[in-house]
């Protein structure tokens, strides 16, 4: 399982919306402190930020929060979209997005 969460950490162009959520958990999960890979991962969510399924900005977001790696731009950004679909969150997605 380790194994399968580390090759998530791969270069962050790369990846999808999925992909993403993903990475963000394992990186905040093994403590990835490697600014250029966050650099990459931020600027690959908001290239993408417009279809980025709800799930994975809960995971993306939480996960740069654990990291303590959280963009501003990226939230501000994300923020109509997460107001708009609220009503659609399940509980754990909302406590993912306020942690």
């Amino acid at each position: 399982r380790l194994l399968g969460a580390l090759a998530l950490l791969r270069d962050p162009k790369d990846l999808d919306s999925e992909g993403l959520g993903k990475a963000a958990t394992a990186a905040a999960r093994e403590g990835l402190h490697e600014d250029e890979w966050w650099q990459g991962f931020t600027a690959r969510a908001k290239e993408i930020s417009d279809t980025l399924a709800m799930h994975d900005v809960s995971l993306i977001l939480n996960g740069m929060a654990r990291a303590r790696r959280l963009d501003k731009e990226l939230v501000s950004a994300l923020m109509p979209r997460i107001c708009s679909n609220l009503v659609y969150m399940t509980s754990a997605h909302l406590a993912m997005l306020s942690s």
